[in-house]
């Protein structure tokens, strides 16, 4: 690959990752951009036209208009790269690329909706790293709070964690408050 092909690896990554901070949401937009460009190269048919595979792709239930929005950049700033020829490797060459951006951890109760995904991953980037993906695990025993995994460490802030670190303070406020209640009896 020429230098300047991996410069535009870098920056379509770059735009991919504007599009998703999870790691379920970049499966998703890479399986998006396959196969947007399977149907517009590799599907013999006269119909398919970059328009007409996009509205295919827009009307689909499954994809969301991130996904139709993602493809119109990435195809009018860099159809030259994305080719008859050429798309498969690329696509490759973006999965190898996004495996070596860090990683972050993320333990948490119950499923995030993209708006949520979208802040905590905004905030990632701001403060840890520009291509920070989440890795996120569903762990209901957490209840209220999360837990995370960085630099090989895992730190758990949930209100669980919080009682435990208390449990002896509990414990003697319980019992003062049983002695107080029996002594009124």
């Amino acid at each position: 690959m020429t230098p300047n092909q991996n410069s535009n690896i870098d920056q379509v990554l770059n735009l991919i990752l504007r599009y998703a901070y999870s790691e379920a949401q970049l499966v998703k937009r890479m399986s998006v951009l396959k196969e947007f460009f399977e149907s517009l190269y590799v599907v013999q048919n006269e119909d398919h036209t970059y328009q007409t595979t996009l509205e295919e792709i827009s009307q689909d239930q499954e994809h969301s208009q991130m996904d139709t929005q993602l493809i119109e950049v990435i195809y009018t700033q860099y159809s030259s790269l994305f080719t008859k020829d050429s798309f498969y490797e690329v696509l490759e060459n973006l999965k190898k690329a996004l495996l070596t951006c860090p990683v972050i951890h993320l333990y948490i109760p119950s499923y995030l909706n993209d708006d949520s995904l979208e802040k905590i991953g905004k905030w990632l980037r701001l403060n840890l790293s520009p291509q920070i993906i989440m890795k996120i695990s569903i762990r209901p025993e957490l209840v209220v709070g999360c837990g995370i995994g960085w630099n090989n460490k895992y730190h758990e802030i949930s209100f669980r964690t919080k009682i435990d670190s208390q449990k002896q303070k509990i414990i003697s406020f319980l019992n003062s408050y049983e002695s107080k209640t029996n002594s009124l009896s």
